[in-house]
C-alpha cells in the first residue's frame, strides 16, 4: 500500500478510511470490513489515551496540592481535549459503515451513516447515493458540486449521474458543457471514462476532448524543457570539507556510499541547539544499526567546538562536530536567511548516492528524532530517484 502508517490515531483512521473505501468500491467487502475492525481498535486506543490523560492530569494536580474542584477541572480539561479527535475518527468510521451498508443493501443504515460522515466530498457522496438507489439525492449533490465554474471533475460526475438516472437529455447538456473545458483533462481517469456511453451516443471518438488551443496573448512561450524537470527529484548534496575541534578534516565524500544525517546548529551559545544534539546523541546506535551516520556542523570556530563537545552532561557527543565559522556551507545548503543575514537551523538526510532525501530548515532546531529515524528508513528503502542540480 502506498500510504504508510503513522503513529497518530487520526492519521491512521484517515488511511484506513481510504483503504477501506477502495476495497468496498472494488467489491471487496471482506477486506473493507477488516479496515472497519481496525478503526474500532483505534477508537479503543483513543479511549485508553483519554483515560491516561485524565489520570496524568489528576496526579499532576494532586502533586501541586490543588483542591478537589481544581483536580476535577484538570482531569475534565485533559479528557475534553480528545473530543475533537473522537469526532474525526467517528466520521471515518461512519464513512466505512456507509460503504458496508451499500454492500449489505441496507438503505436505512446507509442513510444514518452517510449523515455522520462529514468528510466525504459531494461528488463521491453523490455516487454512493446512486449505488444505494437514491437517484434524487445523488442528482441533488452532484448538481451542487458542479456549480463551481471551470471544474471538470464535478461536471463529469454530474453528467454521469444524470445519465445513470435515465435523464439522457440533461446528461448530454452537461456533457457538452464539459467538452468546452475538456482540452486538458486526463481522459483515462475513471470519472471521465464513465462518460463513454454519452460520447458514443453523440458519435464522438473515444478521446472526445477538444483540441488544445494555446492563448495568443501571453508573449513568447519558452520551451518546457528549459523550465526544469517534469517532476521534482532530490538534489545532489553540495560537497564540503571542514575541520573538527582537533583540526582533523572531514569531508562529505568520506560518507560516499552510505547515508548520513547532517545537522547544522548555531554554536555553543544556542541552548536549543545543545538540546537538539543531546536528543540525537542517545539514539546514535539506533541510526547506525540502519547504516546511517550522524555529523553536526556548527557556526563556531574550532575553539567553540571543544566547548560544545563537553556540554552533553560531561559526555562528549558521539558524532563529529565540525566548524563552518565562515557560514559558507550553511549558505550552500540554504540554512541561511539572506534577508536577516543570519544562519538557520538545518537537518538533512543524504542518501548513499549523495542525494538530499529529506530536509528541515527553520529558525528552530529539529528535535523529532524518532520521526526522522522512521522516515529515514522509509525513504532509504525506496529506489534512488534521478538527480536534479542544486
Amino acid at each position: 500500500v502506498y500510504l504508510e502508517e503513522t503513529t497518530i490515531p487520526e492519521e491512521q483512521a484517515k488511511r484506513l478510511a481510504a483503504i477501506g473505501a477502495a476495497h468496498y468500491s472494488l467489491g471487496q467487502a471482506e477486506k473493507g470490513a477488516e479496515a472497519l475492525a481496525k478503526l474500532n481498535d483505534i477508537i479503543a486506543r483513543l479511549k485508553e489515551l483519554k483515560l491516561e490523560a485524565g489520570t496524568g492530569a489528576e496526579e499532576k494536580a494532586r502533586e501541586e496540592k490543588k483542591n478537589d474542584n481544581d483536580v476535577n477541572k484538570a482531569m475534565v480539561d485533559a479528557m475534553n481535549k480528545f473530543n475533537g479527535r473522537f469526532k474525526t475518527v467517528n466520521q471515518y468510521m461512519a464513512e466505512l459503515l456507509a460503504y458496508q451498508a451499500i454492500a449489505d443493501g441496507d438503505k436505512d443504515s446507509f442513510k444514518k451513516q452517510i449523515g455522520k460522515a462529514g468528510r466525504i466530498a459531494r461528488e463521491r457522496k453523490a455516487q454512493l447515493h446512486l449505488k444505494i438507489g437514491d437517484k434524487k439525492e445523488a442528482e441533488k449533490l452532484a448538481s451542487q458540486s458542479a456549480k463551481s465554474p471551470g471544474q471538470v471533475q464535478p461536471l463529469a460526475n454530474y453528467a454521469d449521474i444524470l445519465w445513470q438516472s435515465g435523464k439522457e437529455k440533461e446528461a448530454i447538456e452537461q456533457f457538452k458543457k464539459l467538452r468546452e473545458i475538456s482540452a486538458h483533462l486526463d481522459i483515462d481517469k475513471a470519472v471521465f471514462q464513465r462518460l463513454a456511453p454519452i460520447a458514443k451516443k453523440l458519435e464522438l471518438p473515444e478521446d472526445w476532448r477538444t483540441e488544445i488551443k494555446p492563448s495568443d496573448d501571453v508573449g513568447e512561450r519558452p520551451s518546457i524543457d528549459t523550465l526544469g524537470p517534469f517532476r521534482w527529484a532530490p538534489s545532489s548534496a553540495t560537497q564540503w570539507t571542514l575541520v573538527d575541534g582537533q583540526g582533523k578534516k572531514h569531508s562529505l565524500s568520506d560518507y560516499a556510499g552510505k547515508p548520513v544525517i547532517v545537522i547544522f546548529y548555531l554554536g555553543k551559545g544556542c541552548a536549543h541547539c545543545i538540546e537538539q544534539l543531546s536528543a540525537f546523541a542517545p539514539e546514535v546506535d539506533r541510526f547506525k544499526q540502519t547504516g546511517i551516520d550522524l555529523i553536526a556542523i556548527s557556526t563556531d570556530h574550532v575553539g567553540g567546538l571543544l566547548e560544545t563537545f563537553q556540554l552533553n552532561q560531561n559526555r562528549p557527543f558521539p558524532f563529529p562536530l565540525l566548524s563552518d565559522a565562515s557560514l559558507e556551507v550553511f549558505k550552500q545548503y540554504r540554512a541561511y536567511d539572506d534577508f536577516e543575514k543570519q544562519p538557520l537551523h538545518g537537518t538533512f538526510l543524504i542518501d548513499r548516492a549523495g542525494l538530499v532525501r529529506w530536509q528541515d530548515i527553520s529558525y528552530e532546531p529539529f528535535e523529532e528524532v524518532e520521526f526522522l529515524l522512521n522516515e529515514s528508513k522509509r525513504l532509504l528503502a525506496q529506489d534512488s530517484p534521478q538527480v536534479t542540480k542544486r
